[in-house]
């Protein structure tokens, strides 16, 4: 089973009801959604009515959510306070956020909150977005890139210590209301370079908070462009080194840094996931609107013949995997 994240409406202009949110994904085949972090509060009052009569049904909520009033769709995700931030004011709001996302997520039924944790505060001489700039240009394989590449990785480790104790000040709290409201916390893997948790980060939280209702929460767009920027050396590097913590898969194909393409509009294998994709784990196609519904539904087909089908249902927890020191990572 197949859901459909509520971003293939919510970034459309002028903004839909969520009636018509509802009625479009039914009409499209999907009956489970993610309600993603642009709905509004508006648009939730009219789809609480619909989940309250079984008419959908949502597997998962990405925080925050709902959107908060003012804040563009477009900027929802990116305004708002995180969890790995070192203010410990800015920690407290982001917490208390995630509270409110988890009394929404309970509410309707969700067995998932997915999380971006922040982003790693480099310094001022370092700018990890300049590698997409790069990478766009066509500087992918000069030795250029290859020195800011270093500096990049260099800078990312030595400031990863200090973020993830502020991720895990911040889970920690999360964790206890995640518990009482019998929701998940997924923690998703990002899109760019300077954005937590890395591979190593996601190791060492899973061993610190063990026995946490939290898990791994999988994007193929973000595991495309680590891959694109020279992080990560496959699409499934980090599904290796967890897969006993997967609670839920992001799917959407990926050309380069471009993503939130339709499933066969891009350059991925999908078939690579499939045996990370375990029965009671939510699959969620998070396709923009760019995508027709037509590109869309070939999309469903495509993720069938790559033997993607078996999601579903919220997952039951899983076991710990063991500690990793954040601050000393591996060498590659």
């Amino acid at each position: 089973m197949f859901s459909l994240s509520t971003a293939y409406f919510t970034l459309r202009e002028p903004e839909l009801s969520g009636e018509t949110i509802a009625r479009e994904a039914l009409g499209l085949g999907f009956r489970t959604l993610e309600f993603d972090y642009r709905v509004s509060r508006d648009q939730l009052r009219t789809l609480e009515p619909l989940v309250g009569r079984g008419e959908v049904e949502v597997v998962s909520v990405h925080h925050p959510f709902p959107r908060p009033p003012g804040v563009p769709p477009a900027h929802a995700h990116t305004r708002g306070p995180t969890f790995a931030s070192l203010d410990r004011r800015e920690r407290s709001a982001a917490v208390a956020a995630g509270v409110e996302t988890l009394a929404r997520a309970a509410d309707l039924g969700a067995g998932v909150v997915v999380l971006h944790l922040g982003t790693a505060r480099l310094p001022p001489e370092i700018d990890a977005r300049e590698l997409e700039e790069r990478v766009r240009a066509g500087e992918r394989e000069t030795p250029a890139y290859a020195t800011l590449l270093a500096a990049v990785t260099a800078a990312r480790r030595s400031r990863a210590g200090a973020h993830l104790d502020a991720a895990l000040s911040s889970l920690d709290r999360l964790a206890g209301e995640a518990q009482r409201r019998g929701v998940r916390l997924g923690l998703e893997n990002r899109y760019h370079a300077d954005e937590t948790p890395d591979r190593e980060e996601l190791l060492a939280i899973f061993g610190a908070l063990d026995g946490a209702p939290l898990g791994y929460w999988h994007d193929t767009g973000h595991a495309a462009s680590l891959v694109t920027l020279g992080f990560l050396a496959r699409q499934t590097e980090v599904l290796e080194a967890c897969p006993e913590r997967v609670v839920g898969f992001h799917l959407h194909d990926a050309r380069g840094l471009d993503d939130h393409l339709a499933p066969g509009e891009g350059e991925l294998d999908f078939s690579v996931l499939a045996p990370f994709v375990l029965p009671g784990v939510p699959v969620v196609l998070e396709v923009h609107p760019g995508a027709s519904p037509e590109a869309l539904l070939r999309g469903r087909t495509v993720l069938v013949a790559a033997g993607l089908a078996n999601g579903g249902p919220r997952p039951e927890p899983t076991g710990a995997v063991p500690v990793v020191d954040a601050r000393h990572p591996k060498a590659e």
